[in-house]
């Protein structure tokens, strides 16, 4: 779990939910895969945070496997990925939606891509 602060978040249902990283001190180099879990609460500030753009920019660059719930839509268009989504950056939501992203991580990237993001490439 990667969280604004250090420590974590208070969920909507006023859980706590402890916190590994903060966004800036867990770059997503660290990560196999990621999955945005957001709140339309929370969104408008997280896209102001310079590191949570890049951290997802990053994790599409390095090829992972990118989950995202509704709400993250402004981070994604934040990150510059929204136009270039493709079958590594999978919708959360609706039926199999979080089953369908947990299959595809045994792939561990999303090689495909590839041509896409390496420097001097980009269509």
């Amino acid at each position: 779990m990667i969280a604004p602060k250090v420590g974590g978040v208070t969920a909507s249902d006023r859980t706590w939910i402890a916190a590994q990283y903060m966004i800036d001190g867990g770059p997503s180099v660290l990560f196999d895969a990621v999955a945005l879990l957001t709140s339309a609460d929370a969104i408008d500030d997280l896209v102001k945070e310079a590191m949570a753009r890049d951290f997802v920019a990053d994790a599409f660059q390095h090829c992972k496997f990118i989950g995202y719930d509704n709400s993250s839509t402004p981070l994604l268009e934040k990150a510059g990925i929204a136009d270039a989504l493709d079958e590594g950056v999978l919708a959360l939501a609706g039926e199999g939606g979080l089953s369908g992203f947990i299959a595809e991580l045994g792939k561990l990237r999303v090689w495909g891509r590839e041509p896409s993001v390496k420097f001097g490439t980009a269509s």
